[in-house]
């Protein structure tokens, strides 16, 4: 049996637990941005990398036949497919497309 004045301890005081979570909502806010930073970089370069695949597969049907030709492009989107469309607009000219940014261009 407990003695009537003695004190249990069973559990976390509110204050532990405050500071527990304010810790957790400060590594929140620091981890946040970098995180969606990474992300943006990583999207930027899926873009990028499928726009000089498609550069590359349009100059080897420059050499071939002297002129860019749509049916040339066999890229039609992004590595990753966070960019769903790249496609010749003019000669030199390429689009990529997705469905939350504007269209972005690109010269060759």
């Amino acid at each position: 049996m407990h003695p009537p004045n003695a004190r249990r301890s069973a559990g976390f005081t509110l204050i532990e637990v405050l500071i527990a979570v304010a810790i957790i909502g400060i590594l929140a806010a620091i981890a946040y941005p970098r995180y969606t930073a990474y992300v943006e970089r990583s999207r930027l370069a899926d873009g990028h990398a499928g726009l000089m695949q498609a550069a590359g597969e349009m100059e080897r049907c420059y050499t071939a036949y002297y002129s860019y030709k749509e049916e040339c492009l066999k890229t039609k989107a992004s590595p990753e497919r966070v960019y769903t469309t790249i496609k010749l607009v003019e000669k030199g000219l390429f689009v990529v497309g997705c469905g939350i940014r504007p269209l972005s261009w690109a010269r060759i």
